[in-house]
């Protein structure tokens, strides 16, 4: 059943041979259609049933806001539609629903799809969206000795077709080296935002086997404050992804060539993943990955090649999967919480006021970020962003204000005449690399989200943070306020493409920086655009 219509006339929600709500001539009504009106909290304010042959259901609505309207054919096939209800005088629902043989097809189709759906649960799925915990890692110093580190890894994927997806990744571990006292470093930081193609070669009951190839943009940081710049360029990677029942193993490699000034930085790495699903989508996740990156600048004489592992848990969230036969996933509110989001840094600057580097513009940056909704007004949303400065005089860029942050949130919202207004709050662990310098600890946003009509959102938000790390025998403390404007615009009533929005952003503020010698203030500023996908 496919539902086009919006509440405050008498529309009508149609059943089409090709399950869209152009109406095809000689449809007839068809009958045993409950219909639900669920409104932004996901409770169910009204439910009709046709059960005579006229196909038609009358449901009065008497408050504004708004809804999803939920129709349920006999088969169990479901469509669900978001609709708005003015806020002057009352209004009723009129859902024609139409069946024959137009309609016996239009069942064959939406069982179908239903079909799909069950079966993406027993597929390899490449929508997902990872969160994991780097439990050990190890990599040599210039002294040939094995520093210890931990952190966050990001991993987030978006299919696009049956053939290619898009993937973002990021890895952030923190190494604790004692060469200087006992300092924290950003040593083996690597993203990475890349195009990928998979093939099945092997689809035999609940056994699966997928061959993947990806290629992508990547931008690594080694070396800590040592190499105090961004190594952009190409990377590459691919594998075969094996699953059987509700094991999947990943086996792959991973290469990337880039650049920082003169120096020459190819990582190669091979890994294993083992996942298991306690539920259609929700997996958890352990992996192990080695290699060795190779590190060279010729002016320097430099050419090392120091081992890296890294022993990593997560868990992984497949998009648009319930949460179990008998619990479907909640339902998104109109202010989505269920999306995934790239972003690409257009313009910006900080200005450190050292009499040094003054003003430092941002050559380029890249933001990752993806949420989801665990329950009605609970989330849980991660955030990582990369920015290359520019030095006067210099053909390097350098490294100084990259955030990563993830953690739950809480949100409500209701409906404010015929807009919605959304508000949230969230907790994060937050990790910083100042310069090749690593800290962690915690922040907190706040936010206003206001739908001025479908397809158009302003959203405001105010962060603060507090994280350290160890420099010698002291302290550096990395405590950011900032603030920021988003506007989301997507074509809201697009047959293909609603679930798709452009998004611009600004954000403001400061970075207050303390080693316990000296104390610097920051300001930064940046503007980004981003294209989101909603699932």
């Amino acid at each position: 059943m496919c539902a086009g219509l919006l509440l405050g006339w008498q529309g009508a929600a149609w059943a089409t041979a090709n399950l869209n709500i152009r109406v095809v001539d000689a449809e007839q009504p068809v009958s045993g259609v409950t219909v639900n009106l669920v409104d932004s909290q996901g409770n169910t304010v009204s439910a009709a049933r046709d059960d005579n042959s006229d196909g038609i259901v009358m449901i009065p609505v008497t408050q504004p806001g708004n809804y999803q309207i939920v129709t349920r054919a006999p088969n169990g096939a479901e469509e669900r539609v978001r609709v708005s209800v003015p806020a002057s005088g009352s209004h009723a629902l009129r859902v024609n629903l139409v069946g024959g043989a137009a309609a016996n097809q239009a069942a064959a189709g939406a069982a179908a799809s239903r079909q799909m759906m069950r079966d993406a649960g027993d597929d390899i799925s490449y929508d997902y969206f990872q969160v994991g915990w780097i439990i050990d890692a190890e990599v040599e110093d210039i002294n040939d000795e094995d520093v210890d580190g931990e952190g966050i890894t990001l991993d987030a994927s978006k299919s696009l077709g049956e053939l290619f997806y898009l993937r973002g990744s990021s890895w952030a571990p923190n190494y604790d080296d004692d060469l200087v006292g006992s300092t924290e470093f950003a040593l083996t930081d690597w993203q990475s935002v890349a195009v990928g193609l998979r093939e099945e070669v092997l689809d035999r009951g609940s056994t699966h086997l997928d061959v993947f190839l990806q290629a992508g943009y990547d931008r690594l940081q080694v070396g800590g404050p040592l190499i105090a710049e961004p190594a952009t360029g190409y990377g590459l990677a691919g594998g075969l992804r094996l699953k059987v029942n509700s094991f999947e193993v990943d086996l792959h490699a991973r290469y990337a060539d880039a650049e920082a000034g003169d120096y020459d930085v190819e990582p190669l790495l091979y890994g294993l993943d083992v996942r298991y699903r306690v539920t259609p989508n929700l997996a958890l996740s352990v992996g192990y990955a080695e290699g060795d990156a190779e590190i060279k600048n010729s002016g320097l004489g430099i050419d090392e090649e120091p081992d890296l592992s890294m022993f990593t848990a997560g868990l992984r969230y497949y998009y648009g999967l319930p949460w179990s036969s008998s619990r479907a996933a909640p339902e998104d509110p109109v202010t989505s919480y269920n999306y995934l989001q790239f972003d690409y840094v257009v313009d910006g600057e900080v200005d450190i006021d050292d009499g040094v580097n003054d003003a430092l513009d941002v050559d380029r940056g890249i933001g990752l970020e993806a949420s989801y909704l665990l329950t009605s007004n609970l989330f849980l949303r991660a955030q990582n962003w990369t920015f290359d400065y520019g030095v006067a005089g210099s053909t390097t860029d350098l490294v100084l204000t990259d955030m990563l942050n993830v953690g739950p949130g809480l949100r409500y919202g209701m409906p404010v005449g015929k807009s919605y207004v959304d508000g949230y709050l969230q907790v994060t662990y937050d990790r910083m690399n100042l310069a090749g310098f690593a800290t962690e600890g915690y922040g907190g946003e706040a936010g206003l989200r206001w739908m001025v009509l479908p397809g158009l959102e302003f959203n405001a938000w105010y962060r603060e943070g507090r994280s350290e790390g160890d420099v010698g025998t002291g302290d550096l403390d990395v405590d950011p306020s900032l603030w920021g404007l988003r506007l989301v615009m997507g074509p809201e009533n697009a047959e293909k493409w609603d679930d798709i929005d452009f998004v611009i952003s600004f954000t403001d503020g400061e970075f207050d920086v303390d080693d316990g010698t000296t104390e610097e203030d920051i300001d930064f500023d940046a503007l980004s655009f981003g294209v989101r996908y909603s699932y």
